[in-house]
């Protein structure tokens, strides 16, 4: 039972949420407007005045710097000194000032190197130690009231046991004991907020400049939450509207949902009952070596479930055909006659292969049918609008929880710089992990994790990926093209954190993305790549004036609606990821447009729409508008089946046009409609995106099945995208490409429109940049390590020779000169003729990256 206090506390914190949804960021604005890209390292260092390190920032100083965890209380801890995952020795008040001190200390040393900006690492939910002996994070609760004067609230009457979020304690990996426990937080609860709050303050009292948040993770159903969820959907809806779309008006009858967890939890403990029942049927214990089902485990249940219902390749052996899989795989039936390294590989597909037909089969039906009332695996059974839309409204509110921490803890340390006199603003970095996969981005939304949410609150995204921008051995492209152009797309920035990019050529090319993707960073794990390092940043402070203010010039844009997969229509994310890569490679420019900009939508010639099930009618409207005045519009079905409460619609909301498909298009007002089914779309079984995050994560593993499956669809004749390209533009009559046919799918191009500002003229700044970095296998074999960590390295990029452009040039404005720049490379003043509205040039050679600067006359 909440007291009135609490509920009143409550009250406010929901209130305080919904008022996060209006930015806290400085100049924020959708899309974002292009920001001069900088350098920036990450690195845990325990000793920050190690003459080594310091020696190393001296070298090459990113202009920030990402330090581990010394601030004077700790996420998990409370206050200690030093640099430790778990300690039992919590520093008493009289012995904060000494840590404080030294933490100073560190960074006036770290920025004599010539850094301008230094962050620390907070993980903003997580607390270590031991209830029953009263360790780490409880001996810091049990003396609470000895911290007030660094501002702490009063002592929370619950113990820190209870202010976890629904998945409960596990021990802590790399604790000194296993009886250190892993305790998540839920970022409602009252007492955790104010532990963080106090975090940040004392961390924004140093000479710090803002802070980052890791493992940002929400997944609650708490009184806290609930409360919470109650006035969200009030707010919202309103009395009236509850009981139109869910039946009632009384909000607090309408609970967070839990079929995230009862779903999951109901198909993974009926797998091993299945096993059981087919074991003797198909031969198990010969072909597994043991007499019982009992005796072996299917690992990673949970994820190959998810891979199932997105689609994710490479995961499962073909259906119906598991004999000659395992013996084109293993040359062999049965474990007995494998070798014992490869024992496990060869139990484990056997079980992935049952999995999968137990996921379509009669038994597992009739349990989800009897459990949820539908067996709609895909859709996570929610079988009426009401679940489902109940569905959404649970992980919106969790996105919007993260958010609004995010938020809070942003104005808590602009507060501080106030307090201590300091100018500036408090930067902020928000984890969101990797989103290069289909399989990371659905991944992480039931966590809370959405960069469309996030961007209002923290200056800059980080997307923690693996895999080094490249090219593999067969032209398949590796890039982190979406995320730069969704960062924009939703007002924000990105950095990319890139493992694998350590080597001089690598950082070239993963900084050449930051600078095409309109700003951000390219983030370097320790100080590798110096040299990189150093002519990357002198270029970004020589040229600032690239990316003042300026708006993308793409004729073409993207519909990306993130909330699509909340209604576990994931489909929408594969279809939008594909048609990112094929029009990258193609070199036609482009942009995302999310939901909050679809007011500038005729800003563009033409315009995709790719799998939008959900879709309000208002939208629907803008997008008919769009079309009826002079837009192309093209539609890859579903689209708008649903509303935005899940409800289908029982009219179509299109002109006829029988049957979709086969590029016809309806002329529709002044403009046309296209409606394409899936189908019609290069469907690239060979593309990074299509993978489980792990698979991708692991270079081995993704390289051999991509390069695998690219050969095969070029030997199979597969459109890889130059045909699809070529049918647009024949039925739209529209020029789309911006080079020739010819040219290499490895050059992407992106440009945008920098305004005119004292003596500088408008201009166009087009970036080109060449994926042809070869990325080959590092070789180490060495079977201690795990092979996710077995790392890659770069060859010499593929030089790529006249690379001929063609620039449409805004109506009125003619060509006063053209000039190009590079880090990287000797970039001449490109051969160029203007006439009939496009500008015409020829890089005469384009190693890495080059802006190509078109000032303008009016």
């Amino acid at each position: 039972m909440l007291t009135s206090l609490q509920s009143t506390f409550i009250l406010f914190l929901a209130t305080a949420a919904l008022a996060a949804e209006q930015p806290v960021v400085q100049d924020f604005e959708i899309p974002a407007k292009t920001a001069v890209p900088y350098t920036y390292c990450i690195g845990y260092i325990v000793d920050p005045l190690k003459p080594s390190f310091l020696e190393a920032l001296q070298n090459s100083p990113p202009d920030l710097y990402h330090l581990g965890f010394h601030t004077p209380f700790k996420f998990g801890l409370g206050p200690t000194y030093g640099y430790e995952l778990f300690t039992d020795e919590i520093l008493p008040p009289g012995e904060i000032p000494r840590e404080i001190e030294r933490i100073e200390h560190c960074i006036a040393e770290m920025r004599k190197t010539g850094i301008e900006q230094i962050i620390p690492y907070v993980y903003t939910m997580a607390f270590f130690g031991n209830p029953e002996k009263r360790s780490g994070f409880f001996h810091y609760y049990d003396n609470w009231n000895e911290y007030r004067g660094y501002g702490l609230g009063p002592k929370p009457e619950a113990d820190p046991t209870l202010w976890t979020q629904a998945r409960g304690p596990h021990p802590l990996g790399g604790g000194p004991s296993d009886d250190v426990l892993h305790y998540d937080p839920c970022i409602n609860h009252p007492a955790w907020m104010n532990h963080i709050d106090v975090v940040t303050k004392q961390l924004a009292l140093l000479d710090y400049d803002g802070m980052f948040f890791d493992v940002n993770t929400q997944y609650c159903y708490c009184p806290y939450c609930q409360e919470k969820f109650d006035i969200y959907l009030l707010e919202k809806y309103g009395k009236q509207g509850l009981v139109d779309i869910f039946g009632t008006s009384n909000h607090r009858q309408i609970n967070l949902s839990t079929i995230y967890r009862d779903f999951e939890k109901t198909i993974l403990e009926n797998f091993p009952p299945y096993l059981k029942k087919i074991w003797k049927k198909e031969k198990l214990s010969r072909i597994l070596g043991v007499t019982d089902s009992g005796e072996i485990k299917l690992e990673n249940d949970w994820r190959l479930l998810r891979c199932y219902m997105q689609n994710s390749q490479a995961e499962f052996p073909p259906l119906h055909n598991l004999k000659h899989h395992l013996d084109e795989t293993f040359s062999a039936h049965q474990i007995d006659d494998v070798d014992n390294e490869i024992k496990q590989e060869f139990a484990q597909t056997v079980l992935r292969y049952h999995f999968h037909e137990y996921l379509e089969s009669n038994f597992l039906a009739e349990i989800l049918i009897a459990h949820f009332g539908s067996d709609d695996i895909k859709r996570r059974c929610c079988s009426d609008p009401k679940s489902m839309l109940l569905w959404v409204e649970t992980q919106r509110l969790w996105c919007k929880s993260m958010s609004a921490m995010h938020a809070r803890l942003k104005t808590i340390g602009r507060q501080a710089f106030a307090e201590k006199g300091r100018g500036g603003d408090f930067y902020t970095v928000g984890n969101l992990g990797p989103i290069s996969t289909v399989d990371a981005l659905n991944k992480r939304r039931v966590d809370g994790i959405n960069l469309i949410d996030w961007a209002k609150s923290s200056d800059m995204q980080m997307l923690e990926e693996m895999p080094q921008p490249g090219s593999l051995e067969s032209g398949a492209i590796i890039s982190n093209i979406f995320g730069f152009r969704l960062a924009m797309a939703a007002g924000t920035r990105v950095g990319t954190l890139l493992y694998r990019s350590t080597d001089d050529n690598a950082a070239d090319l993963s900084n050449a993305e930051a600078a095409a993707g309109g700003g951000g960073a390219f983030i370097q794990p320790g100080t590798g790549a110096p040299e990189s390092r150093r002519r990357w940043k002198k270029f970004f402070a020589d040229y600032a004036d690239l990316w003042d203010d300026g708006e993308s010039a793409a004729r073409v844009g993207i519909l990306f609606w993130a909330d699509q997969v909340f209604y576990e229509f994931p489909e929408h994310f594969a279809a939008a990821k594909r048609l990112v890569h094929v029009l990258s490679e193609s070199q036609v420019p482009f942009d995302l447009i999310v939901e909050d900009s679809l007011s500038r939508v005729d800003h563009y010639d033409l315009v995709f729409a790719p799998m939008l099930r959900y879709l309000s009618d208002s939208q629907i409207e803008k997008l008919l508008d769009y079309a009826r005045l002079g837009g192309n519009l093209v539609i890859i079905e579903p689209f708008g089946t649903e509303d935005q409460y899940a409800r289908p619609r029982t009219e179509t909301t299109l002109p006829a046009i029988d049957p979709p498909g086969a590029f016809q298009n309806t002329a529709y007002g002044q403009g046309r409609i296209f409606r394409l089914n899936d189908t019609e779309v290069p469907a690239r079984l060979s593309d990074f995106w299509c993978l489980m995050e792990e698979r991708s994560n692991t270079f081995i593993l993704m390289r051999d099945y991509i390069d695998s499956v690219r050969k095969a669809d070029i030997a199979n004749g597969v459109d890889l995208g130059p045909a699809f390209i070529q049918k647009l533009e024949k039925c739209s009559g529209l020029k789309l490409r911006w080079c020739p046919p010819e040219t290499d799918a490895g050059i992407y191009i992106h440009p945008y429109r920098i305004p005119s500002k004292r003596l500088r003229p408008e201009r166009i700044v087009l970036h080109a940049v060449n994926y042809r970095l070869p990325v080959y296998a590092d070789e180490d074999n060495d079977k201690q390590k795990d092979p996710m960590w077995l790392g890659s390295w770069s060859g010499e990029p593929v030089i790529n020779e006249n690379v001929a452009i063609q620039i449409p040039i805004p109506d009125g404005y003619t060509v006063a000169g053209v000039t190009a720049y590079s880090p990287t490379e000797d970039a001449t003043a490109p051969a160029w003729k203007s006439q009939n509205g496009y500008l015409d040039l020829k890089l005469g050679s384009l190693r890495t990256y080059q802006a190509v600067v078109i000032d303008l006359d009016f």
